[in-house]
Formats: C-alpha cells, structure tokens, sequence
C-alpha cells in the first residue's frame, strides 16, 4: 500500500530503457506534488526489487520451452538489462549530489528558476511555502483568520518552517540525490542551516540570490481569491521583509 512501490514501477521502466532521467523527474515531480520526500528513504530499495522481478520473469521466460529464436533472445536480454538495473540502483546519480539554494524575496523570480533548474538537473525542489502551508494546515486545520496566519508568519514558526525543510533535504541528500530549496531566508537564524547541512554531509553547496526591485514584487503577488488564501498575511510579510531583507536591491 505504499505508494513509493507504485510510482517505482514506472520508474524503473523509464530506467530500463535508458532514460534514467526521466525517473529521477517522476519521483521529484510526485516527491514536490505530495509534499513527501520521505519517499527516497525507500526508492532505491523498491526499485533493486522491481527490477529482480522483472529480471525473474523475463528469465522464466526465455526458459519456456515455447519460446524459442527470437522470442528467447529478447526475453533473455531483458532479464539481463533488468538484472543489471537491480545491481545499478546504488549507482552514481546523474550529477554529484549537491545542495542548491535559491533564495529571496517572495515574487522574485527564485520559484520559477529554481522549478526550470531542478528540471535540468532532475533533482527534486523543497517548496519552503508549501512546507510553510502543510504545518499551518496541521496546526490550524482550514482557518484563514488573518491575525492568525500573521502568527504563522511570525519568527519561531519560520523557523520550525525551515527546520522541516532542511529534514526533508537532508532525506533527499542520504539517498545520493542533489537537492533544490526554494525559501525566503528572512533571518539569520535560517541561513547557516544549509551551509551546515552541506558541511557536515560534505557536500558542494550553491546559494543563488534573486533580486527584484519594491515595484517589480507586489504586482506579481496575488490577491485574496478563496478564503483559505494565505496571500493576506503574504502581503504584509512582504512589505515588512521589503525594508530589511539582504537580498532587496
């Protein structure tokens, strides 16, 4: 019932057929859309074992007596580019893992470079606002007060936002894997968190500022559409960020 050993299924053909990095997008894209990157704790192992059943089924069948000339030489070489694919899964990624960190102000532009560059690399990317908005939902439940979503939006929150991401980054760097985080990085307490990780897992580690000026960001945020939009609160934390964040031209 785990979901992680039905995605791998399809995984592991993609793989099979020599495009290793369509794969590593699927998991990344159903790893950011489920907001679940405790998934690639177990990827590797679902994968080794779909590929030894594959490599056991087309093996029976290059043994059946029916199967003969050509029949039997293809099911031969796809037991055998299955077994090689389960001796594989342990194998380099596609490039070294490393850390990237895309920072800046909300509507700078870092979500839509960072969405295309996890893209070429085929590594997956840690939303910070979608991490922000699954603890808001586990705390909260649908309540879109505004006094408390400015709660949510205050300091020690942030950092519990932060935390919570850099665990799941951490889950995604053990695997192997490179790894995006798309964040803000409004306080000092939230920068040396990558720099960290990166160091204590010896990692190369990338930060990569988006700049954009005070009349180039609002226009860009949305307004209120439902009444579970977190964009009032968004407002004026950006407005309050504006002033005094590093990254503001």
């Amino acid at each position: 019932v785990d979901v992680c050993d039905d995605l791998t299924l399809l995984s592991v053909d993609l793989a099979a057929r020599g495009r290793v990095d369509l794969a590593e997008r699927l998991l990344a894209a159903y790893a950011g859309a489920a907001d679940d990157y405790d998934l690639y704790t177990v990827a590797d192992f679902y994968e080794r074992h779909h590929a030894c059943e594959r490599a056991w089924s087309a093996a029976r069948r290059a043994l059946t007596v029916e199967n003969k000339g050509e029949a039997r030489e293809q099911a031969q070489r796809e037991a055998r580019r299955f077994a090689e694919l389960a001796l594989s899964t342990n194998r380099p990624p596609l490039l070294p893992r490393a850390l990237v960190i895309m920072g800046g102000l909300m509507a700078s532009g870092k979500s839509t470079v960072s969405a295309a560059l996890a893209d070429r690399m085929a590594v997956p990317r840690i939303v910070t606002d979608t991490t922000r908005e699954a603890l808001r939902k586990r705390a909260a439940g649908e309540s879109c007060d505004v006094a408390l979503l400015l709660h949510f939006m205050d300091r020690s929150f942030e950092e519990r936002v932060y935390a919570e991401a850099f665990q799941q980054a951490e889950c995604v760097l053990n695997s192997g894997r490179g790894v995006i985080v798309d964040a803000c990085f409004p306080t000092a307490a939230t920068r040396p968190l990558a720099s960290d990780l990166a160091e204590r897992l010896s990692i190369p580690f990338f930060f990569i500022a988006c700049r954009a000026g005070p009349r180039t960001t609002p226009p860009r945020l949305p307004f209120p559409s439902s009444p579970g939009d977190i964009s009032p609160a968004a407002w004026l934390h950006l407005y309050a960020l504006l002033a005094s964040h590093p990254y503001t031209p």
